[in-house]
């Protein structure tokens, strides 16, 4: 199937929804991109739509919302919980009718080309697709981590979650009154929260804790630690909706096979990281967005008054979810920024869907400014050095967008006409294999030394210890990005993927395959970024999150698209062949020439299972691995050696949140570890009528400061390992205590 199979039924009466129904001038005000063929009449391209019993409607249409439904859902959810739990209001009579109406409107508003875009799909590619997500989503359910004590994001996710399903909002005054009138020197910050005023405050941007935290009210410890594995799965019919429109239904469950069997995407599924959901945000925003090109360019341009009414809407809720990922993740800024090309690309020809899209991001961008600017402010200057760049990028993209636009506008057709930009398509194939050649000889010409904050140097060099490698905590490894694609995807997958971006990009200059222009910039370019700077502490797999959203997709759809044209080019030159053996007439010719038709499909057969190899080699010995198991029980004994009248003073802050949130007692740590200054907490606590009880997970410190602490926690679990230059093999031992002196 070529990239047309995404089809739409027969217009409305009046709609004027097919090529040649527009008014002549609106035929003339778009001449100047169709001159340059940059825009064509849908019905130069697109396939008609296949009906009867393999190829209904039905099938297709389940595909559609299949890919559209669980995004505007979820992002309804978010965008109505998120101003709940900033106003301090999140609570379950409150939060659950709100989500619930916003979460319908969005759906109903996401779906409303539902009569016009249809994909061609025969129902066993549906059938297969599904099977392909719903069996990842199990897997990862009954495989599930965890991870619940704050050592990394994951755990940090999920006491943050608890902490507002159960407190209502986000921050967190100190406790002062709880540890007297002169404690001295505590801190009350800790994994997870910060300290900011007088108040702690969530670390992550709020999007997915409000998820986590409504699944708490229904399902507790247990649907929040399974609903990454439930959002995956989403994700996962989200691309492969996102292949059936660009490549063809019948390619869908090869896509989404490459995608799940990658550990990285197996492996964020399993715990509570935000990457499942920003990986359904970024595909099916961009589903939404191919389905709106599609739409505007099957009207013919300007689309008749009767039609506009359900585009406006399907372009309000693209926007509004394309920029609403920032309320997910902090760099989501770059791929909505990468989108807007394509946007200034529908204003040349104007498109009645540009003021709607633009609306709808300022909508969702607004509330994530908000997040980012009060709510979480913290977290943001920690990262400024990255904030800074993704601020740049997004004006110099937006910048060459609106010059291109402009220049556009002005000199469009003798733009395009001209001689020099039949070269364009060629210069733009050749960039993106140069830019591939570069990742490839990186690790042979440069090495990095990006990292310059001091406790991730300090892990860098124990683990650099660890595996017998030159201490040197400055090193990022970005330089070898592209291998620990290569570890998961394998050389076959990327070598297809390459083919699929070169030929991509020249077609698209050369204005055919216009429905990939914004998936090729957005996963094209954000993949270019993300492998030059991860942007991460780069022990193996924590550093392959990073894959997740943006390269592992893109690669996957590239590799699809470019297995589905030579599956097409092969079959074209076989059925010449076949046609000459038929025209022979004798039966062994004939029987010769159906052989030629079938090899095709063999040759694709075999190169489906050469790309498939080298994934399950690397994730079937470690995808049933389960981590951080035991956690919820260490948790829970934590909290039994704990009385309700306690003020803990702690000497590492790895379980404050959890004695914050679990065991609901006053908690903070103490920065001046000495005996003085131990004395003197005590003394402040008891004046406040309180117990003091100093605590942590080392017995040492305790010791030296002259306390006699008892265990009252072993926990002995695994945990992913730490590797720097290979790919991770298994797991590792996690061996975590907590000592409690009551003085």
């Amino acid at each position: 199937m070529s990239g047309t199979d995404v089809a739409e039924s027969k217009p409305d009466a009046g709609g004027g929804d097919v090529a040649g129904t527009r008014p002549r001038s609106a035929v003339a005000r778009s001449g100047v991109l169709r001159a340059g063929g940059l825009l064509r009449p849908a019905a130069r391209t697109a396939r008609p739509f296949l009906t009867g019993t393999d190829r209904g409607p039905l099938a297709g249409r389940v595909l559609w919302v299949a890919s559209l439904a669980p995004v505007c859902v979820l992002s309804g959810v978010v965008f109505a919980a998120f101003p709940l739990a900033a106003l301090g209001v999140f609570r379950p009579v409150v939060v659950l009718p709100v989500a619930a109406v916003v979460a319908l409107v969005m759906l109903w508003l996401g779906l409303a080309l539902l009569r016009r875009q249809r994909i061609a799909a025969p129902w066993w590619s549906v059938v297969a697709t599904f099977a392909v997500a719903v069996g990842s989503g199990l897997f990862t359910a009954f495989t599930h981590s965890e991870h619940v004590i704050p050592r990394r994001d994951a755990g940090s996710y999920i006491q943050i979650a608890y902490w507002l399903a159960h407190h209502h909002g986000l921050t967190y005054p100190y406790p002062l009154a709880a540890f007297g009138p002169t404690p001295g020197d505590l801190g009350f910050g800790s994994p997870a929260f910060y300290e900011h005023g007088s108040q702690l405050v969530p670390q992550f941007m709020t999007g997915w804790p409000v998820l986590l935290g409504i699944v708490d009210w229904g399902w507790g410890w247990g649907g929040m630690l399974v609903l990454p594995a439930v959002i995956g799965a989403c994700a996962i019919l989200a691309v492969a909706g996102l292949t059936a429109r660009l490549v063809g239904a019948c390619w869908a469950p090869l896509a989404a096979l490459l995608l799940a069997g990658a550990w990285p995407v197996l492996r964020v599924a399993q715990s509570t990281f935000s990457e499942p959901l920003a990986l359904l945000i970024l595909a099916g925003g961009s589903c939404l967005l191919v389905d709106l090109v599609v739409a505007l360019r099957r009207g013919g341009g300007e689309t008749a008054p009767a039609g506009l009414g359900p585009i406006r809407r399907h372009a309000f809720v693209a926007g509004l979810v394309l920029a609403g990922g920032e309320l997910v993740r902090l760099d989501f800024g770059i791929d909505f920024a990468l989108a807007l090309p394509v946007l200034a690309g529908l204003w040349l020809v104007r498109r009645a869907a540009v003021w709607p899209f633009l609306v709808g991001a300022a909508i969702s961008g607004g509330l994530a400014l908000v997040d980012a600017g009060f709510v979480t402010r913290p977290y943001v200057q920690v990262n400024i050095s990255s904030v800074k760049l993704m601020v740049v990028a997004m004006v110099g993209v937006i910048a060459v967008t609106l010059i291109g636009a402009l220049v556009t506008k002005r000199y469009g057709r003798s733009l395009w006409v001209s001689r020099w930009w039949r070269i364009v398509p060629i210069v733009g194939g050749c960039a993106v294999l140069v830019v591939a050649l570069g990742f490839v000889i990186r690790p042979y010409v440069s090495v990095d030394h990006s990292t310059t904050d001091a406790g991730v140097m300090q892990f860098t060099e124990t683990a650099q210890a660890r595996l017998g490698l030159p201490l040197d905590g400055s090193r990022g490894y970005a330089e070898q990005s592209l291998w620990w694609v290569s570890w998961y995807l394998g050389w076959p997958v990327l070598a297809a993927a390459l083919v699929g971006a070169v030929a991509l990009t020249v077609r698209v200059l050369r204005g055919r395959d216009l429905a990939w222009a914004s998936v090729l910039l957005v996963y094209l370019c954000s993949s270019v970024l993300v492998l030059l700077r991860p942007g991460i502490t780069p022990d193996h797999p924590w550093a392959d999150r990073r894959l997740v959203v943006e390269v592992l997709p893109g690669m996957v759809l590239f590799a699809t698209w470019a297995v589905a044209a030579g599956n097409r080019l092969a079959r074209a030159e076989m059925r010449k062949l076949a046609d000459r053996f038929a025209a022979a007439g004798s039966g062994a010719t004939r029987a010769r020439g159906v052989g030629l038709v079938a090899l095709p499909w063999v040759a694709t057969a075999a190169v489906a299972v050469a790309m498939l190899v080298p994934i399950w080699k690397a994730t079937g010995p470690v995808a049933s691995d389960r981590t951080e198991l035991g956690e919820l029980a260490a948790m829970r004994e934590v909290c039994a050696a704990l009385r309700p009248n306690d003020s803990v003073v702690l000497t590492d802050t790895l379980f404050a949140p959890t004695i914050r949130n679990q065991c609901q007692l006053p908690v903070a740590s103490l920065i001046e570890q000495s005996p003085a200054s131990v004395d003197q907490v005590v003394a402040s606590i008891r004046t406040a009528g309180r117990t003091p009880v100093i605590a942590g997970t080392q017995y040492d410190p305790l010791h030296a400061m002259g306390l006699r602490a008892t265990r009252v926690m072993k926990l002995r679990t695994r945990q992913d390992q730490q590797q720097l230059v290979r790919r991770p093999s298994g797991t590792m031992a996690l061996n975590i205590d907590f000592w409690v002196a009551r003085p």
